[in-house]
């Protein structure tokens, strides 16, 4: 019985939880794929640190009603989740990116802010996975 060693990167593993933990289990599958084991038990492990971005690294403007967020030094490759709150509301969850940029269209609100975070299984707004969160922005 040969011995195998198998490492996965993190970047093949599904996004965190709201506690910053990739949630994995195994199961070993035979060279011939006739026997396979029953399924590990779930393991936590901790996720890389939440990045750490100052306010000059990120810029939000509006074109007509399309507001642009964009933002430069966070790892290449990683999702990030976008939060948007109008007229002082909690930001909620708007959308998924991989890219260095954000668009949505603003509607007749008056003022908004958005919160950037790690990307999550539970989508919901949570300041331990915060990357930034800009203050309320007047578009009139």
């Amino acid at each position: 019985m040969a011995t195998k060693r198998v490492i996965i990167p993190n970047s093949e593993l599904i996004p965190v939880d709201a506690n910053n933990q990739y949630l994995v289990r195994f199961r070993v599958l035979s060279d011939d794929r006739n026997r396979f084991s029953e399924w590990s038990p779930i393991f936590s492990i901790a996720g890389a640190g939440v990045p750490v971005l100052s306010e000059a690294r990120v810029a939000s403007f509006m074109v007509g009603s399309v507001v642009n967020i964009i933002w430069e030094g966070l790892p290449a490759g990683s999702e990030f989740d976008i939060f948007v709150g109008y007229d002082g509301d909690q930001p909620s969850y708007h959308g998924t990116t991989s890219e260095s940029r954000y668009l949505f269209i603003n509607s007749a609100e008056e003022n908004y802010r958005f919160a950037i975070q790690v990307s999550s299984i539970s989508k919901t707004y949570d300041q331990f996975l915060q990357i930034f969160e800009s203050e309320l922005i007047d578009v009139v």
